[in-house]
């Protein structure tokens, strides 16, 4: 939102952001990674897709393998190369970006797999693992790629391919499991084992080629190691011919065997572990599983196991080398073997633990880097977490901001990981003492059998109110809170949560049940319910299968109570509830002093618009076209009413109180005020810090943080989720000195995005793991913009604004990294645009006539019917 400066540009001095780092010589820390001491952390690239596995050249380029976004559930892929190259010019970041490779339109749907050997480069893409030759002086290829490998198995539950080359040119392929356990139904209640595990021939180990050769066949002849389900993580240590790899442990043993296991078991067994390749080895996949309480292998339940006593032919399978918590995902593994990092770390092995899904209803655990101390090829008792707070405030896969998948060492020694979410790539080098054997700030990695009895549920993970949500034909609202705690693992044994999230909007193990696009049937109460009750055996966009009942022993009632559950939650979304067709094209606000200033929207079609000159919020139900007073917040003449944002999360809407005046000198205070959304009584307000304070517009995060921009000072304040008052949380002059109008605000993703009216500029600050801001950095658009005023979210990468200069527009900005697609959508505002609403796929933009009431012309003019209009806009 927007108010014309009355005292011109302020007096300024600039105070640059403050550095935070590690050691002394760190850069500015924009990573947002908790290290330990002496270690430092950069953003290298972001927004490169499904970013998997990296390798970095002796010359310092890094190259990524990504992902198609099918894989991730999402639908939606690149249309230029999966590898990407990478090279620092001189900034220390990865500014020059090359790709290349397959693309969608010949193909391709990326890999995991990457790694250099003899000068070239060996890349996954789809089935088959090729080689692309590398010219002096370039970073990417010119020549088309030869086959080395082809005909890998894609079908199942791991398609991917992850791989190592040793210093003999011998190529170790993960040709991971096509299912859970080899169960005559895959991931299905009490469904027995294959005897024999005919998988086996061509699935759930590793395999060996030979990487100086082209067009080897996949056969079951090259297979090198068996009895692991998922070795994603693979490497080779410093002799040069030494391969470990990890192994993601199998799932479901309380879902899938109730009788024999408790569901606090479930989530902490089995054990993720690191073994040694050996030719020949059995790890013991599927028959065995490792107890981490026991500290040994034991019978899996599909072959004859009874809940961990029975041994059997496990006693002869080879043994890990470490064992890590349960279900962390160990997606990469490094064998250190640089000089740059303390001596303590050298020739140990780093994992990137992707993280969980399946320790639902307790709380997931991973997102984060272990170091594990090798010594001969055995484990010692040492492990520590080395990086965290790559998910940000939430360990979950639907609300992770990032998750580490690949690691990476350049010939300094420094550490580079990949994130599979966002497409990050993090840098993390050493600037302490080189010779240093320990660390104030070492945090042990917590035991296998860590969280025995004592794990919880998470607090995350809880049920959420129902009583709010719409009853279909045949149910009750009782059915409705039942499915509810169903749905949340609080009864029943079934770990929806795990699949579809917390809030049911997906998680790339499963789709969006909120959102009213149904993979399966019309989204009635039958059709839920007939899909819980035979489940998915071929998914159509996803990887994994859902068995009947989820894979649970729910009863008739559990299943009708989740299906009710799923059915008013998924009708509490406004472009379910809300027909595009009954929505008015105007919307009008009687009276003839409003001079409205910001407007937003509820789920249902509710809008609530602030008002400047009446100093009261008017509020428009759903499906009608007048606004009405609702909640008058202010009476001193001096004050009005700005920013306004419901958020329905915490039944809040946020307001702004400011002064009509931002003078320097003058004594008004600027409030932020919470109001109940459904009942218009004010619950608090809060002061803003600063001097001559202007509180302007608001946004909310995803951990219910409130950010408010203070138009005056330049800033952005803070209201964490569990204080009590606002602080500064960036600012001191990274978006331009007092003048500029810093004003529209929203928050994507794991940023914090604002414009500055007067200089027509757009910024992104990173909201790190603890909370605090990292480096504001300025958006580079397209094309410029004209005095941009109030945005709100698009989806989770683009935003809707009003350019109040000129006629007048509505637009929308699509963001990429730190790049911005503005694209107008209607031109066109003569009585200035200040705001924007979305109701479900109608945008509202609310015209202020601010030049009426705060111009210099005399006499004033009459102000017209204030109104909002809509606009289609689509889908996100």
């Amino acid at each position: 939102m927007r108010i014309k400066l009355l005292a011109g540009i302020l007096a300024f001095a600039f105070i640059g952001p403050t550095a935070q780092s590690a050691g002394s010589s760190c850069p500015p820390d924009d990573s947002g990674l908790k290290l330990p001491d002496g270690f430092c952390a950069i953003v290298f690239a972001d927004s490169l897709g499904h970013a998997r596995h990296l390798t970095v050249g002796p010359n310092g380029v890094v190259y990524v393998n990504t992902w198609s976004g099918e894989y991730y559930g999402t639908g939606v892929t690149r249309p230029d190369g999966f590898l990407v190259a990478l090279k620092d010019n001189g900034s220390g970041k990865g500014t020059v970006i090359q790709r290349f490779g397959e693309t969608p339109a010949t193909g391709g749907k990326g890999g995991t797999g990457i790694a250099l050997y003899k000068g070239a480069l060996f890349a996954e893409i789809n089935d088959r693992i090729v080689r692309y030759t590398l010219s002096p002086g370039e970073i990417v290829p010119r020549s088309k790629p030869e086959v080395v490998v082809s005909g890998l198995p894609l079908d199942g539950d791991h398609p991917m391919h992850s791989f190592a080359i040793d210093a003999d040119g011998l190529l170790y392929v993960d040709v991971a499991s096509a299912s859970n356990s080899c169960q005559v139904k895959n991931r299905t209640l009490m469904s027995p084992g294959l005897k024999p595990c005919t998988e086996l021939l061509t699935r759930g180990g590793v395999w060996r080629y030979d990487a100086n050769k082209l067009n080897q066949k996949f056969s079951p002849a090259e297979r090198y190691a068996t009895g692991i389900r998922n070795a994603e993580g693979i490497a080779v240590d410093g002799s040069g011919r030494g391969v470990y790899t990890t192994q993601h442990g199998r799932d479901q043993l309380a879902e899938n065997w109730p009788a024999l296991y408790k569901p606090q078991q479930g989530a902490t067994m089995p054990a993720e572990v690191l073994v040694k390749l050996e030719k020949g080895a059995d790890f013991g996949w599927p028959e065995c599983y490792f107890d981490p309480f026991q500290q040994k292998l034991v019978l899996a339940p599909e072959y004859g196991g009874d809940g961990g006593k029975k041994i059997g032919v496990c006693a002869n399978k080879t043994p890990a080398a470490a064992t890590f918590p349960a279900h962390w995902g160990p997606n990469a593994l490094l064998i250190y073997n640089g000089t740059q990092f303390p001596q303590r770390y050298r020739h140990g092995a780093f994992i990137a633990f992707h993280g969980s899904w399946n320790r639902s209803p307790f709380p997931q655990g991973g997102y984060n880097i272990v170091y594990q101390t090798l010594n001969q090829g055995t484990a010692e008792a040492r492990c520590e977490i080395f990086a965290d707070g790559f998910a940000g405030a939430e360990k979950s896969p639907e609300k992770a901001s990032h998750r580490p998948s690949g690691l990476a060492m350049s010939s300094e020694g420094d550490l580079y990981v990949s994130d599979d979410v966002a497409g990050r790539i993090y840098k993390i080098t050493y600037r302490g003492n080189a010779d240093a054997n320990r660390s104030t700030s070492f945090v042990p990695c917590p035991s296998a059998s860590a969280g025995a009895g004592t794990i919880a549920a998470s607090g995350s993970t809880a049920a959420a109110a129902s009583e709010d949500l719409p009853i279909a034909k045949g149910a009750t609202s009782e059915m409705v809170a039942l499915g509810n705690r169903v749905y949340h693992g609080q009864v029943g044994g079934a770990t929806c949560i795990g699949c579809h999230g917390t809030e049911g909007k997906g998680t790339p193990l499963g789709p969006n049940l909120v959102d009213g696009d149904w993979l399966w049937g019309n989204g009635s109460l039958d059709a839920i319910t007939k899909t819980i009750v035979e489940g998915v055996s071929k998914p159509k966009q996803y990887r994994n299968a859902m068995p009947p009942l989820g894979g649970a022993q729910l009863t008739h009632e559990q299943v009708a109570a989740v299906a009710a559950y799923i059915w008013g939650a998924s009708h509490r979304n406004a472009t379910d509830v809300i027909s595009q067709a009954t929505l008015p094209g105007e919307i009008h606000i009687p009276g003839a002093n409003v001079f409205p200033e910001s407007i937003t929207s509820t789920a249902d079609g509710t809008i609530f618009i602030g008002g400047v000159g009446t100093r009261s919020v008017f509020r428009v139900n759903p499906k009608e076209s007048t606004a009405q007073p609702w909640v008058t917040l202010e009476s001193d003449p001096r004050q009005g009413v700005f920013g306004v944002l419901a958020d329905e999360r915490s039944n809040t809407l946020w307001a702004c109180i400011a002064p009509l005046s931002d003078t320097p000198n003058r004594s008004e205070p600027a409030t932020l005020t919470a109001i109940a959304l459904r009942t218009g009584k004010i619950k608090a307000h809060f002061a803003l810090p600063t001097s001559a304070p202007f509180c302007n517009d608001i946004a909310v995060g995803a951990d219910g943080s409130v950010y408010v921009t203070d138009t005056n000072n330049m800033e952005i304040l803070r209201l964490d989720a569990r204080a009590s008052r606002l602080v500064v949380w960036a600012g001191g002059g990274a978006f331009g000195p007092k003048g500029g109008v810093l004003d529209g605000i929203v928050v994507l993703q794991n940023r914090v995005v604002v414009n500055a009216l007067t200089t027509n500029k757009l910024f992104a600050v990173p909201i790190n793991a603890d909370g605090s801001s990292g480096t504001v950095t300025e958006l580079k658009l397209n094309r410029a913009i004209h005095e941009p005023d109030g945005m709100r979210p698009f989806g989770s990468h683009a935003l809707l604004m009003v350019e109040s200069g000129g006629a007048g527009a509505l637009s929308k900005v699509d963001i990429n990294g730190n790049s911005g697609t503005v694209v107008t959508l209607k031109e066109g505002y003569p009585e200035g645009p200040v705001a924007v609403a979305v109701v479900g796929n109608t945008a509202y933009v609310l015209e202020g006539q601010l030049e009426v009431m705060f111009g210099h012309s005399e006499p004033k003019p009459t102000p017209k019917p204030f109104r909002a209009t809509s606009v289609p806009v689509g889908s996100p």
